[in-house]
Formats: C-alpha cells, structure tokens, sequence
C-alpha cells in the first residue's frame, strides 16, 4: 500500500492504521515525505500558504514513523534515505523501540528531528531495502 495524502500527522497516522488493519503479515506500506529537510517543509498546509513558501512540503509525515516506533510493538518502521524520505512499514517484531506518547510527539518541531533524525526515523540508505527483504540487486 502506499501512503500520500495529506501531509499533516493526523492523516497519514490515519491511513497507516487503517491500512494495517488490513494488511496481512507479508504486507507491506510506502509512506512518501517522511524525511524533510527544512522548517518550511514541516510547517502546516495553513502555514505554507499564509507564508506563501514554494519548493516542497512535507508536512509533519515523519512524526507517524516515530509514532509507530513508540507506540506499537508489531510493526517495523524505518525510512528510507531517498525521495524525501520513504518510510517502510510491516507487520514484524521492531528492532530498536522508541517511547514517545502521542502527546510528547505533538508538540515536537522540525528543530527536535534534526537533532534526533537518524535515532528517530530509523533512517537507512536507500540500497538497504534489499537487505531487508533479502533480494539481490
């Protein structure tokens, strides 16, 4: 499944739910705009257009990788360094857990995740995924 929508950490959260609520065991989920690289690219869709940015908006996706890292221990997460970031989610045990509430996690800002990225995100190089699910190149 992929998810795109909307770019604000309520909907994305949303969908990755809704997804994994159907999806089987050997399911998988690409979430797209996880790994943004500037505070006008985190801002809110209300912000972007009061401020009248350009270039691109990634919204606050991120937060569901370190929701799903903190909250559920049968999903994997982990995003991939390529594209604004494309986060991977499947139903397995996680590696390394994170332990934020979701109102700890709502109140982080774009300044928070540069300083946590790596840790946060899980952030992998983009060749990883072969790894992952062991296929060859």
């Amino acid at each position: 499944a992929l998810v795109d929508g909307m770019h604000e950490f309520h909907f994305p959260l949303r969908d990755v739910e809704n997804t994994l609520s159907y999806l089987n065991n050997n399911g998988l989920i690409i979430m797209h705009d996880c790994n943004p690289q500037t505070p006008e690219a985190t801002c809110s869709f209300k912000e972007w257009e009061a401020n009248n940015y350009t270039g691109t908006w990634n919204g606050d996706v991120w937060k569901t990788i370190l929701y799903l890292r903190s909250q559920r221990n049968d999903v994997d997460a982990f995003v991939l360094d390529c594209d604004h970031g494309l986060g991977i989610i499947c139903k397995h045990t996680p590696g390394k857990t994170l332990s934020y509430s979701l109102d700890e996690i709502n109140q982080l800002t774009f300044n928070d995740l540069h300083n946590h990225r790596q840790e946060w995100l899980n952030l992998k190089p983009a060749d990883y995924i072969y790894n992952y699910f062991s296929l060859s190149k």
